[in-house]
Formats: C-alpha cells, structure tokens, sequence
C-alpha cells in the first residue's frame, strides 16, 4: 500500500520543468533590477535626462516669402545680369565725362586761390622750353601744367589702378577688354592719352553710333569698352 501511495504523490506533481530559455529571462530580469537599483552619479544626471526645451532662436529664421516678391526679385536679378552686359550709353558716358572735367577744375581753383605763386613757372624751366611756347602768357601755361597734374589725379591715375576714374565710379562705370574682363594696365594707359585727341576730331566720337557695342575709337585703338559696373 506504501509503494502505491508513493507512485501516486509522483504521477500527481504539478511542478513544471524550466528550459535553458526560461531560466536565462530570469537572469535577465534580475540583472535589469540590480542595474535599475544602482544609483546613477550626479555627474550624470544631467547626461540622462531628456530635454524638453532645445533653446531654438525662431527669431533668426527667415520670414517666408511669397511668390510675387520672390517673382519680383528673380527680375531684379536678371535685369541686374543684363546690365552688366549692357554696353554704357552715350547720355551716361558724357555725364561721367563732364563729372571728371568739373572735379579738375575744382582742383586746379583750389590750388589758385590756396597759393597763387604756384602758378609762376621758374625762369629755369622757362629757358628748357620751345621759344615758340616761351611767347606763350606765362600763367596760362601754369594752368595748362596744373590741369594736366590734376587731370592725371582724377582720371588717368584712378583708371590704371580701379579700371575707372571718380566720374566713371560715380555713375558706375568699368573699363573692360573685348571680353568683358577687367582691362590691363597698358591698354586703359593707352584709352586715356589717346582719348583727348580721339574726343577733338570728333570722328572718335561719332564712330560710337555706327557699332552695336557703344565703342568709340579711343576704345577700337586701346581694345576697350565701357561696361556698368
């Protein structure tokens, strides 16, 4: 009777048998909750915590645009393009002219009436002249050689080294070669000597009206053209 009881207590066991799997989830779990007990250092603290604010300045965001105003800016810029490629017209070109002529003048008369003994040339330099430019008023030919010294001052000296004198970067005007690069030094030297002369026989002048491209003959000897800047 013993024995039966006994195989009768074993066929009636509830307990179930643990896989590998089971046992391993268990470890798994009891690893998670020693890790999650562990105080973390202060150090930390601010690593683990999840911002919420991230401090972003809305203010330095561009406004948004609206298709007129970004359709009237795209026109600005290619009306802007075409300038650049636009040759001078004759109206801006003699503006710029008489701009240089005026501030020459203005130098040469400050210069008058700052010192007016500086327009005496010495007796040396009279007797290295021509006689025929010794017959010549004394003081006229002081102002020829001030004007000379200030036209090279507003014209000749600020084109050679910005590719344009103070009239022309008043009114925003380049010189360029045939391809619309900055000039070199030697061609725009030789533009502005020649120039006077190209401006007296007047043909240099008109030639500008037979050609597309504005150029007048001081342009055609000196392969230069005046561009908008």
């Amino acid at each position: 009777m013993a024995e039966k009881k006994k195989k009768d207590s074993q066929d009636w066991s509830f307990e179930v048998e643990t896989s590998d799997g089971a046992k391993s989830d268990d470890k798994t779990k009891t690893k998670k909750r020693v890790v999650a007990s562990i105080k973390k250092p202060k150090e930390l603290e601010p690593l683990t915590k999840k911002e919420k604010n991230i401090g972003l300045d809305y203010k330095s965001l561009p406004k948004r645009k609206t298709r007129s105003q970004m359709a009237r800016e795209e026109r600005a810029r290619e009306r802007q393009l075409n300038d650049r490629a636009t040759p001078v017209r004759f109206t801006v070109r003699t503006t710029a002219f008489f701009i240089d002529l005026i501030l020459t003048g203005l130098i040469v008369g400050g210069v008058y009436l700052y010192d007016s003994s500086l327009f005496k040339i010495p007796l040396k330099w009279l007797l290295q002249l021509p006689h025929e430019v010794r017959q010549i008023d004394q003081f006229h030919l002081a102002v020829a050689a001030m004007t000379l010294v200030a036209y090279h001052i507003v014209v000749i000296i600020p084109s050679i080294l910005f590719a344009g004198s103070l009239g022309k970067k008043m009114k925003r005007i380049r010189i360029c070669n045939f391809s619309e690069r900055r000039a070199g030094f030697l061609q725009i030297a030789l533009r502005e000597y020649i120039k006077f002369f190209s401006i007296v026989s007047i043909i240099g002048v008109l030639i500008l009206f037979t050609n597309r491209r504005k150029r007048t003959l001081h342009d055609l000897l000196s392969l230069t053209e005046l561009l908008y800047n």
